[in-house]
């Protein structure tokens, strides 16, 4: 069997579309299932015609681009509905209900939470439709040591290491954040703060920059690899969200 994820166009690597997506396929292939990504932009009906299963991730942002392949395309066809899409299905008027049954055309629709399902079926997806995979933790790549990181050229040793790893973007509240950790370290001087995931908000390059300015306790790492990731997680006290 071949599936083929769909992934919304720039999807980055330490977002929720890729960990999700990462996390499948390594538990698919270590069942022998071949397993490619691809971007939505990146699609023709010729690469689609490979695969026995067409699983997009995003209804807005990477179903409804690659909705015109799908045409007279007899495969089995899914999506993973986010909150997001949620949100912006709920904001739509002018075609809601030609949204809502082509969703049910649809072999599932994947969602996360059971709270997420009730609100689809109140929005009219057929509950036959709608399957439940919760979200889990990340496949290890590798046995990975926890570690305590040294961000002052290894003369900080400190007694406790944040963690905030996300797409820096005003709807994870980066600044608000930083605004908060600062108030701590002022009262709990051995902290550290180390941040992961790239600016997708051009806006925030700045702020983000003037808030970290001369605080040699929170060190940007920027976006960095998975496994870097789970290095970072593993390695850090607590995990901010």
């Amino acid at each position: 069997m071949k599936i083929l994820y769909v992934l919304p166009d720039g999807t980055v690597k330490t977002g929720g579309n890729w960990v999700t997506a990462t996390r499948l396929s390594l538990g698919l292939e270590n069942r022998g299932i071949i397993v490619d990504l691809i971007e939505a932009k990146n699609v023709t009906k010729e690469i689609l015609i490979k695969y026995d299963i067409i699983h997009a991730f995003h209804v807005f942002k990477s179903l409804c681009r690659i909705r015109p392949f799908l045409v007279n395309l007899d495969k089995k066809i899914v999506v993973s509905f986010t909150g997001t899409d949620l949100k912006q299905l709920q904001d739509t008027n002018k075609n809601k209900i030609e949204i809502i049954d082509f969703l049910n055309t649809l072999e599932a629709v994947i969602v996360f939470h059971n709270e997420d399902r009730e609100e689809l079926i109140r929005e009219g997806i057929f509950d036959k439709k709608i399957k439940i995979i919760p979200q889990a933790v990340m496949p290890m790549l590798q046995k990975s040591k926890g570690r305590r990181h040294s961000i002052v050229n290894g003369s900080f040793s400190p007694n406790v290491t944040f963690l905030f790893a996300s797409g820096m973007r005003k709807a994870k509240s980066p600044l608000e954040m930083l605004e908060l950790m600062s108030g701590l370290e002022k009262k709990e001087k051995n902290i550290q703060l180390v941040l992961i995931g790239p600016i997708l908000e051009k806006e925030l390059e700045a702020k983000i920059s003037e808030k970290i300015k001369g605080k040699k306790w929170i060190k940007y790492l920027g976006e960095v690899s998975h496994q870097e990731v789970q290095e970072h997680i593993l390695a850090a006290d607590i995990i901010i969200n």
